[in-house]
């Protein structure tokens, strides 16, 4: 856990940002799948908005935690120290 942490500094990236990229494209599209796919499960409309909500949600934090994570350009912490 702390190595995805740690991929929030400046400066530092996680191991692979190539294969967490690739990751990250298929993640709307997945999301957005499963908020339309909601009624085939017997979920109201209530419900499946309540689905999509969380399912927008989750894209929006995943998606930014991997745009900062997979470059060593930018970061949310500050520089790691020497």
């Amino acid at each position: 856990m702390a190595k995805f942490i740690e991929a929030l500094q400046a400066g530092k990236s996680l191991a692979d940002p190539a294969h967490f990229k690739e990751w990250q494209l298929l993640i709307p599209p997945f999301a957005l799948f499963c908020a339309y796919a909601a009624p085939w499960f017997g979920l109201d409309a209530t419900q499946s908005k309540e689905v999509a909500f969380w399912l927008a949600g989750i894209t929006v934090l995943t998606n930014h935690y991997l745009t900062v994570a997979t470059t060593d350009k930018i970061g949310l912490l500050g520089k790691p120290k020497p």
